[in-house]
């Protein structure tokens, strides 16, 4: 309760105590109702707090439904300083090494317990695979003369065919004079096997 809030109420009690009080009641939102025995009806509403906050300052601030009040500075007591704690114990970097020598591989671990070693050998050989099937004989494509006269000049080729496998023999055109190329023209499944044999 602030001092004017104070002062109402005693002015309240005061004229109500000079004019008898007959009855009185508080309700539970904090007003307090009085009939003295004159007739007269008095009331005062005391105002609850909404909230209760320590500010930055640390002051102790009551927030009413109608303002704040500060109730003053909270006074707080500082502790006594601790005692020194134990020194930490010293730091420790951990290495590793490896060291080869022939088929044999030494690790070396060193921590802040001591050193820890460990050696590793070379795996052995494994074993031959298995030999591979043996591959066709190889086949050199030739070409001879099959006839040759003053106006005729025709070629044989023979060569493996390589989808079946098989030795085949064609023969060309007359790849002389005028009549070159007109009879009896490669057929179509001829002449890729001959761009085959070029190639």
């Amino acid at each position: 309760m602030n001092g004017e809030e104070a002062y109402v109420l005693s002015k309240a009690l005061t004229a109500a105590a000079a004019a008898g009080i007959k009855n009185y009641n508080i309700s539970s939102t904090g007003l307090l109702t009085m009939e003295t025995s004159d007739g007269q009806h008095l009331s005062y509403q005391f105002n609850e707090p909404v909230s209760v906050t320590v500010n930055e300052n640390n002051h102790l601030i009551v927030t009413y439904t109608n303002g704040s009040e500060d109730a003053g500075e909270i006074k707080t007591l500082k502790g006594d300083k601790g005692e020194k704690g134990d020194p930490g114990n010293d730091g420790f970097t951990p290495s590793a090494s490896v060291a080869k020598d022939g088929d044999t591989a030494t690790i070396t671990i060193r921590d802040k317990t001591g050193q820890t070693t460990a050696t590793v050998k070379d795996g052995i050989d494994g074993t031959d695979g298995t030999d591979g099937s043996d591959g066709e004989d190889g086949y050199c494509p030739q070409v001879t003369v099959n006839t040759e006269t003053s106006d005729t000049y025709k070629l044989d080729l023979t060569y493996r065919d390589a989808t079946t496998g098989e030795v085949e023999t064609i023969t060309t055109p007359n790849l002389k004079g005028s009549g070159g190329g007109s009879d009896d023209p490669l057929t179509p499944e001829q002449l890729e096997s001959l761009i085959n044999i070029l190639i």
